[in-house]
C-alpha cells in the first residue's frame, strides 16, 4: 500500500501491514491465542523527526488470523483510537482496538519515562466505528475496502 503521496506534509504516517502482525502474534497460520509482544515493534517509528508519538495521526491496515482485514486510525491530538473493518462491527475487533491502547502506553512509557503513563492513556478513546465505514457484502473484497477505507480516513472523511 503507497499512498503516501496523497498526505505529503500531513504529519500521518502508515504502519505496514507487518506491524499489527508483529505486535499481536498469532502464529503462521494466525490461529495461535493472540500473544503482544511490544519488543518486536518497539523502535517503529523511531526514524520519523518527533517520533510515532509526534505525528497527526497514524494508520494501520491489520490482518485478522489471515483471512480478513481492517484497519485502525489513531488521532494523537484527539487521542483516539479508531476501527473500520469492511465486514461491520464484531466483538472480536476490541481486542485490536485495546492492543493499540497497550502499544501507545508502552510507547509513551519507553519514550517518556519520567511521565506517568497511566494518566496518560486514560485520557484515551476507542471507537469501533465499523456500522460507519463502507461495507462489503462477501467474502472476498476485504482488502480493496481496507485501501479504501484507509484513504477515506486519511481524507478526514467519516460518517
Amino acid at each position: 500500500i503507497y499512498i503516501r503521496p496523497l498526505v505529503r506534509n500531513r504529519r500521518v504516517h502508515f504502519f505496514s501491514t507487518y506491524f499489527f502482525s508483529k505486535l499481536l502474534d498469532t502464529g503462521p497460520h494466525g490461529t495461535q491465542t493472540p500473544s503482544y509482544k511490544f519488543d518486536e515493534v518497539k523502535r517503529w517509528g523511531d526514524r520519523l523527526s518527533n517520533g510515532i508519538l509526534g505525528v497527526k495521526e497514524l494508520i494501520i491496515p491489520i490482518n485478522h488470523r489471515n483471512v480478513h482485514w481492517l484497519c485502525l486510525k489513531v488521532s494523537m491530538a484527539n487521542k483516539s483510537v479508531m476501527l473500520w473493518d469492511s465486514s461491520g462491527v464484531k466483538e472480536s475487533n476490541q481486542l485490536y482496538l485495546n492492543t493499540m491502547l497497550r502499544y501507545l502506553k508502552d510507547k509513551f512509557r519507553d519514550t517518556s519515562p519520567q511521565e506517568d503513563a497511566d494518566d496518560w492513556i486514560a485520557q484515551w478513546t476507542t471507537l469501533d466505528d465499523s456500522a460507519n465505514c463502507p461495507r462489503q457484502y462477501n467474502g472476498y473484497d476485504c482488502g480493496v475496502f481496507t485501501i479504501v477505507n484507509m484513504t477515506l480516513l486519511v481524507g478526514g472523511v467519516q460518517r
